[in-house]
């Protein structure tokens, strides 16, 4: 049986074969981050995402020439962060009450890759 090490070196390795996206969301469900709270769009190049920022981004910190994309995964909020750990709070089978992204809510985390 695979140990989490394992689990972490094959969620790693994924990156090589798979687009950046799909490889970072495996990579932090691995770890045991799951959320479906996500925007649409997800992919942005540097110019939409300091659009959608309100042209608010240091150019000097973001580096736009070093961007190829950046992928929003997925959205926690500080309730969801606090309850992590808890197993029934990350399940939801039937999806009956996905969460919808909450652009507004300051205090969440952004995963993006």
């Amino acid at each position: 049986m695979p140990t989490l090490k394992d689990n972490i070196v094959s969620a790693l390795s994924a990156f090589k074969p798979q687009d950046t996206y799909s490889a970072a969301l495996s990579f932090w469900q691995t770890l045991g981050y799951k959320s479906d709270r996500q925007p649409e769009p997800y992919r942005y190049t540097y110019e939409q995402f300091n659009t959608a920022c309100g042209n608010s981004l240091n150019e000097l910190k973001a580096k736009p020439d070093e961007w190829e994309e950046l992928n929003i995964l997925f959205q926690i909020t500080d309730e969801e962060m606090k309850n992590h750990f808890e197993k029934a709070s990350q399940m939801n089978f039937l999806e009956l009450d996905k969460p919808a992204f909450q652009a507004t809510n300051m205090k969440s985390y952004l995963f993006a890759a």
